[in-house]
């Protein structure tokens, strides 16, 4: 990659906007070379099955998981009204759980509201 193109590169990262930093995966989920010793057998068949044992739990108390894609401007617009109607402050706005937790609360709220 030519020094020009580099350069352009890492200008629009510095320029980087609240959506970008929140598109960003949580830290959870980033790979730690530390975790890649594989775990014996029975501990991941005992880690699998309750992590079953909590979907199940889930699924039972009627929650279900749904992965959205939405665009840049649309979760932008989701977030300054959290921040408008002081659901969240611009700091919890980074914190890629307190936002997804804010959705999450402004979704079901909303949908509370309909399903009357």
């Amino acid at each position: 990659m030519p020094d020009a193109d580099l350069k352009s590169v890492l200008a629009k990262l510095a320029d980087a906007d609240l959506q970008s930093v929140m598109s960003a995966p949580p830290q959870r989920r980033r790979s730690n070379p530390i975790r890649k010793q594989r775990r014996p057998l029975a501990e991941r068949r005992r880690v699998d099955l309750a992590r079953k044992h909590r979907q199940l739990d889930r699924e039972r108390a009627g929650l279900r998981r749904y992965q959205l894609w939405l665009s840049d401007r649309a979760v932008e617009g989701l977030i300054k009204q959290l921040i408008i109607t002081g659901e969240l402050t611009d700091e919890q706005a980074y914190d890629h759980h307190k936002l997804e937790a804010a959705l999450t609360t402004a979704f079901e709220r909303q949908g509370l509201v309909w399903e009357l």
